[in-house]
């Protein structure tokens, strides 16, 4: 079951309920009783802290800030040296015998080596069709049942539903939010989650999962109706022993598409996961969509990019191929 105090993930879900995730802004250090083993208080969600090391694109920053996820704490990130953001702090720290500090300590910082999709060249369409044959299956019933429906305290209906799936015997759950300021028929949004849901061994409690508050409920506050399937190998489907879905052989089956759908890429100009040059830039020039109808918009920030950036370019986006919401 998820906590949803701080957008819990896992075993992060022990620390950050002594902290600052999910305040208001930054706290005086001691305000909580959150401390490190080494006696440092109030680290996890309330600034990050910038670091000596210089990095690829400025200076290394570490830590979670209040309204980051709670995961973050432990993250290593990079920003421009100039960057003012009132997330960004600093810790002093004093060393009795600075000669005997490690020159390792202030060694220059690469972040790992993320993978370069610049040289990738998609295959023929003749070999896609012996990929995409992989997927067919019977076209049968798929004896849709609803669990339960019932009013969520966001203002909105959410419905529990399950079906057959086209293997195993298994049956699919997904859940079905409809908005309480629109009136049917609805426009309706797929949601495919990150790989944190496959971390998770339930969906039941997923209004406090952090995905569905951040890129999630604004879609349904905004009038339209949103389905989130409990993919194969998340939450209550998680593989047996699975140690992660993007370490799995089945991940493999996720990565199996080809897009030409309209689509729109909003990435953090220094996000040290999936450096945009290598990843989002490559991402968007390969898509075989047509140039018209594919955006990719970078932010001044890391991994994700601001909440008010990505509700308003989603929504206009949404407006844009699919019209306004009727009320």
């Amino acid at each position: 079951m998820m906590n949803n105090v701080g957008y819990q993930l896992g075993g992060f879900a022990v620390m950050a309920p002594f902290t600052n995730f999910g305040g208001a802004g930054s706290v005086p250090v001691g305000s909580l009783p959150g401390v490190t083993p080494y006696g440092a208080e109030d680290m996890a969600g309330n600034v990050r802290e910038w670091c000596w090391n210089e990095t690829p694109r400025g200076r290394l920053i570490r830590g979670g800030a209040w309204e980051d996820n709670s995961y973050e704490f432990r993250n290593r990130r990079q920003a421009p040296a100039m960057d003012r953001s009132s997330r960004n702090g600093i810790r002093l720290a004093y060393y009795p015998d600075p000669e005997a500090l490690p020159p390792a300590a202030f060694r220059f910082e690469s972040l790992g080596d993320p993978r370069d999709f610049r040289g990738e060249q998609p295959v023929s369409d003749a070999i896609f069709q012996v990929y995409r044959a992989q997927f067919d299956y019977d076209d049968t019933d798929l004896n849709a049942r609803v669990e339960y429906r019932e009013e969520s305290p966001g203002g909105w209906i959410r419905e529990k539903v399950s079906f057959d799936a086209a293997y195993g015997g298994e049956r699919v759950l997904a859940y079905l939010f409809l908005p309480a300021n629109t009136v049917p028929p609805y426009q309706a949004v797929i949601y495919f989650p990150g790989v944190a849901s496959s971390w998770l061994s339930s969906s039941e409690d997923l209004e406090s999962y952090y995905e569905f508050s951040m890129f999630l409920s604004f879609l349904v506050r905004n009038g339209r109706a949103v389905l989130y399937p409990v993919y194969k190998g998340t939450f209550d489907r998680v593989f047996p022993g699975q140690p992660g879905m993007s370490e799995t052989h089945q991940y493999t089956e996720y990565l199996v598409t080809r897009v030409r759908t309209p689509t729109l890429l909003l990435n953090g100009r220094y996000d040290s996961y999936f450096p945009p040059e290598t990843s989002a830039q490559p991402m968007i020039d390969l898509l075989g969509t047509p140039p018209e109808h594919k955006r990719l918009i970078l932010y001044e920030t890391d991994h994700i990019p601001p909440r008010v950036e990505y509700v308003k370019e989603t929504l206009a986006w949404l407006d844009r191929y699919l019209g306004p919401v009727g009320r």
